[in-house]
């Protein structure tokens, strides 16, 4: 059985300034696609979009919105990666990381990192399949005491050593 791939709309924004209920729509995909220890809560939502360097990659398939990532352009960090259930093994999740290490390469960061759940073997794979490498594990790191990987990605061209 072949799984249907969908290729959505992408929108980039850095320091999205978002309404209530856009913030909103976020937080509902974010709790169907984790558990309640490893979700994120709204006001930590808002928190990270309004770090300097935030950046929200949307994507929008069937007339709305299908998933979205949180990174941050100054650190290098994948926040998050949330696609809806209907829209997972569609091919969604990859052109949404596809188009924020995009963004990345473009704004000259040597290393992208992220802390992904050790059970979470889809969200795992689909890094592997990127190019992150696994670098350790961080012990504790959920509210449920659960366990991270730590992930990272090497981007060619990047500003090796140079200042920021």
């Amino acid at each position: 059985m072949s799984v249907e791939r969908i290729q959505p709309r992408l929108q980039v924004l850095s320091s999205p300034q978002l309404s209530e209920a856009q913030l909103t729509e976020l937080l509902e995909i974010e709790k169907v696609c984790y558990p309640p220890q490893t979700r994120y809560r709204l006001a930590t939502i808002r928190g990270f979009l309004t770090w300097e360097g935030s950046l929200l990659t949307r994507a929008y398939a069937r007339d709305r919105l299908a998933g979205f990532q949180i990174s941050n352009l100054i650190s290098g960090q994948l926040i998050t990666l949330d696609v809806r259930p209907e829209f997972q093994r569609m091919g969604i999740g990859s052109a949404i990381l596809a188009k924020t290490l995009s963004v990345m390469r473009r704004r000259g960061l040597p290393l992208v990192q992220c802390e992904i759940a050790v059970h979470n073997e889809a969200s795992i794979r689909l890094h592997e399949r990127f190019g992150f490498q696994a670098l350790g594990r961080i012990q504790g790191y959920y509210e449920d005491g659960s366990d991270a990987l730590l992930m990272a990605l090497l981007l060619p061209g990047g500003a090796r050593g140079k200042p920021r």
